[in-house]
């Protein structure tokens, strides 16, 4: 088949023309509307619109068969009536199209087309981008993926920030001079609306300045505390021998019953579901959002210990900055694991929903500190995570008993 081709675009004529791979014709349309606006020269919405009717008219065989090439023979004027526009707009249509990189035209000197003179409007260019506009796509999904990640970071940023800040106030007075300058930082923050049209640097930016607003916070609170000689939360003591409960369950935990004549032990750390209430989910409504019982009872170091070389690693980037771990920091480097373990990020929110952000980020610590467990590993860190969440919403949930059995590993471990 052999075509006259425009100067804006040339194919060696004696070659066969692409073919569309593993995408039908409706559906490759589809996935350049998606991307559209990330195109070098972006066509209008119009435009596409018209492209779409154009591809709609075309034999489908002519996309995925040899020797063929799928044109568009119909008038200027007919597709205009079929996109209730008229025929200049078509023109107009056609050159974006063009200058998208999208059709060339191969028409007669008038501009007519004629199926018996292969004259017509071709998708060539586009066929041949094929890779090109799936790797956009991809982009566009990883960015997206990126930006629901932060917007949730923000999010948990927030929550702790505004604990904090009450915490300060009652500890400084609301006048206090760091007090006022953290609230009016908070409420310069952008509303949640507005985080979703922000652009991914941006995002990324006002993320990482949250989260510096929320560790120079904590160690406002840490040196008020310690000036008042106040213990602070996370320095508490380390796990306690508790009486287990025989219908709870302790995600395959190996831990040997216990007795210590302590059984609120277990009490204090009840799973009860909590629910999001407000525009930004808040997670864990019966504590203080910036506080954990788990650290409160067993002190940071003591969950450092217990994590995994990987979860570490994170810890140690955030310890780095100030030689201090909080709640914060953990909730951050559990975030930070869900991909590295291959965790959806909607079995984590389910989990902060159903069993609050506390205990949530205990049982990404335990499953991911469990992935090399002798005779019993994790292998599916999203389903376990589901599991445990479905043991809480049982009430059968015992991350005290897991927490136990991951201690005793790791002093035979280090034995």
């Amino acid at each position: 088949m052999k075509h006259v081709f425009s100067a804006a675009y040339a194919r060696p004529q004696e070659t066969e023309p692409p073919k569309l791979d593993g995408i039908s014709r409706d559906n490759f349309v589809q996935l350049l509307k998606k991307i559209r606006r990330h195109l070098p020269n972006p066509p209008g919405k119009a435009a596409m619109n018209t492209f779409a009717i154009m591809t709609s008219v075309t034999r489908i065989s002519a996309w995925v068969s040899e020797g063929e090439e799928p044109c568009c023979y119909m008038a200027q004027t007919e597709i205009a009536r079929l996109a209730e526009c008229t025929a200049s707009r078509i023109r107009a249509h056609e050159a974006e199209l063009v200058a998208a990189g999208l059709i060339y035209k191969h028409t007669l000197g008038n501009g007519g087309r004629s199926g018996w003179q292969d004259r017509g409007i071709y998708f060539t260019p586009a066929i041949e981008r094929l890779e090109e506009f799936r790797l956009l796509e991809a982009q566009m999904e990883a960015q997206r993926k990126e930006a629901a990640r932060l917007r949730g970071l923000r999010s948990t940023h927030k929550r702790h920030l505004s604990g904090v800040i009450a915490e300060l106030a009652d500890c400084l007075g609301s006048d206090h001079a760091d007090v006022l300058r953290l609230s009016t930082a908070l409420n310069d923050w952008p509303s949640a609306d507005r985080l979703h049209s922000m652009d991914l640097e941006a995002l990324t930016e006002h993320e990482r300045a949250g989260d510096n607003l929320c560790r120079e916070a904590w160690e406002i609170l840490r040196n008020c505390e310690e000036s008042i000689a106040q213990p602070l939360v996370f320095e508490r003591s380390y796990i306690q021998d508790t009486t287990q409960n025989p219908n709870s369950e302790e995600c395959n935990a190996s831990v040997p019953k216990r007795t210590s004549g302590k059984p609120d032990d277990i009490n204090q750390f009840e799973d009860t579901p909590t629910g999001a209430s407000g525009r930004e989910k808040d997670y864990g409504a019966e504590t203080a959002a910036h506080k954990s019982e788990f650290v409160e009872k067993l002190g940071p170091d003591r969950l450092y210990h217990l994590a995994s070389p990987d979860m570490k690693t994170h810890l140690d980037v955030r310890r780095y900055r100030s030689g201090a771990l909080h709640f914060h920091d953990f909730v951050i480097a559990a975030d930070a694991r869900l991909p590295e373990l291959g965790i959806n990020r909607s079995a984590w929110e389910e989990a902060k929903r159903i069993m609050g952000e506390d205990t949530a980020t205990m049982c990404i610590l335990i499953l991911d500190a469990s992935r090399d467990r002798p005779g019993l590993p994790v292998k599916n860190p999203g389903g376990y995570l589901r599991g445990m969440t479905r043991a809480a919403e049982r009430g059968q949930l015992n991350l005290i008993g897991s927490l136990i059995g991951l201690s005793e590993r790791k002093k035979h471990e280090n034995d």
